[in-house]
């Protein structure tokens, strides 16, 4: 909850700014070009997308937040809660991503070449 709750400050300011400056960027993309400029993160993935490049994650490696796409709180379709009178309620989740400099290429050695 605390870092749903610094995510939504820093993309609240983000926004603001961007509004002032007419930019019309998505609030992940806002959230992108910040991570590059102010901490120094230029490629960010998800550990699965850096994983199949095959690289690690390096321990103790805190990830950058995104927003994650819109999901429903149950699997009924909105027309049919409407129909029964219960609310559907949709949130975004959190996606975590690591900046290349949080990773590794692991290197594998075997009993038989030492």
């Amino acid at each position: 909850e605390e870092r749903r709750s610094k995510l939504h400050d820093l993309t609240s300011k983000l926004r603001f700014q961007a509004q002032a400056e007419g930019i019309t960027d998505t609030v992940n993309q806002l959230l992108l070009k910040y991570y590059k400029e102010q901490c120094g993160a230029p490629v960010l993935r998800t550990f699965e997308e850096w994983k199949q490049q095959g690289k690690n994650i390096r321990s103790g490696s805190a990830p950058f937040l995104l927003w994650g796409p819109r999901v429903q709180s149950n699997a009924d379709s909105e027309e049919q809660a409407r129909i029964e009178g219960r609310e559907v309620r949709t949130f975004f989740p959190l996606k975590f991503v690591y900046d290349i400099h949080q990773v590794y290429t692991p290197s594998f050695t075997t009993a038989a070449a030492q």
